[in-house]
C-alpha cells in the first residue's frame, strides 16, 4: 500500500507567529490549518508539518486548507472514534493530473495519501474536498464519509473497509477506481464519474450477508472500466450509469438489481 512519505518541515515566514495547533473552535472541536499543521502538536506525538496525526479519538475542524507537498501525507488518523469535518476547505497534494476516463494522464504523481485511516475504525470524515493525492481516502470498517469531492488523485478516490458508508461525495478524475467498499457497506446518493479504472467497485467475501453491500441512487459515468462492479449479494437501486468504456454493471452471484437505468456502455 502506498506510503504516507517524509514528513515535510515546518516553515515559519520571518517575524511570523504560529499559534499552538491545540487550538479548540467554540463548541470544543479541535482546530487544524496550515499554521497548526506546520508548528505540530496537534495531538499527542504530532511532530512539526505534514502529515498532521491524529493519535487520539475525538472531533477535529480544519479552519483553512491544506497543501501539501509531493509524497507526504495529508492527515494520518491512528486513533479509532475520530470524527473530521473539513468545514468546506481543501486538502491538496503534489499530484497533477487532468483528464478524464481513458484519456487521462499525471504529469507528475504522489505517493501521499489525503486522509490515512486505513488501519484504524469508526471514523467520520465529511464536508469538504481532497486533490492531486495518492488515495484522496483510505479508511478502515465502519468509516461514515459523508459530502466529500476527491478528484484528480493518482490512485484511487475513495477507499474504505467493512461496514461503511458513502454518502453524497463525488470522484472523479481519479486515476484508479472512484469509490471502493467491502461487505456490508453502503454507497448512495454519490457521483463516480470520469475514473481510470471502475467508477464503484464493492467487494463483498460474505455468502451469508444477503445483500449486505447497497449501491443505491448514484450517477456512475465516462469511467474506464466497469461502471458498477460488485461481489456477491449485492444489491444495487436507482443508479444511473451510462457511457462507460466497459460494461455498465457487472454484479456477481446472488445480487438483486432494480430500477437502475443504463446506456452507452461499453
Amino acid at each position: 500500500r502506498p506510503s504516507g512519505g517524509r514528513r515535510s518541515a515546518a516553515v515559519v515566514a520571518a517575524g511570523g507567529l504560529v499559534l499552538s495547533g491545540n487550538a479548540r473552535a467554540g463548541n470544543g472541536r479541535i482546530e487544524i490549518n496550515q499554521a497548526s499543521a506546520l508548528a505540530g502538536g496537534i495531538t499527542a506525538g504530532d511532530a512539526a508539518g505534514f502529515p498532521v496525526q491524529l493519535t487520539a479519538p475525538g472531533s477535529y475542524v480544519l479552519t483553512g486548507d491544506l497543501s501539501v507537498a509531493l509524497n507526504t501525507a495529508g492527515v494520518s488518523i491512528t486513533a479509532d472514534r475520530v470524527s473530521l469535518d473539513l468545514n468546506g476547505f481543501s486538502i491538496t497534494g503534489g499530484a497533477i493530473c487532468s483528464g478524464t476516463g481513458l484519456g487521462g494522464t499525471c504529469t507528475a504523481t504522489t505517493t501521499g495519501i489525503g486522509i490515512n485511516a486505513q488501519n484504524v475504525a469508526d471514523t467520520r470524515i465529511s464536508n469538504g474536498r481532497i486533490r492531486g493525492t495518492n488515495y484522496g481516502i483510505f479508511a478502515g470498517d465502519r468509516a461514515w464519509i459523508e459530502a466529500v469531492e476527491v478528484n484528480a488523485s493518482s490512485a484511487s478516490g475513495i477507499r474504505c473497509g467493512q461496514a461503511c458508508a458513502v454518502v453524497r461525495c463525488k470522484a472523479e478524475g481519479n486515476r484508479g477506481n472512484g469509490i471502493s467498499v467491502e461487505q456490508t457497506s453502503r454507497v448512495s446518493d454519490s457521483i463516480a464519474r470520469g475514473n481510470l479504472s471502475r467508477g464503484i467497485t464493492a467487494t463483498d467475501f460474505g455468502a451469508a450477508f444477503f445483500y449486505s453491500v447497497h449501491v443505491r441512487g448514484n450517477v456512475v459515468a465516462l469511467n474506464g472500466s466497469n461502471g458498477i462492479e460488485t461481489e456477491n449479494f449485492a444489491l444495487l437501486v436507482d443508479n444511473d450509469v451510462y457511457s462507460n468504456e466497459g460494461t455498465g454493471i457487472v454484479a456477481a452471484f446472488g445480487s438483486a438489481l432494480l430500477r437502475n437505468a443504463l446506456r452507452s456502455n461499453g
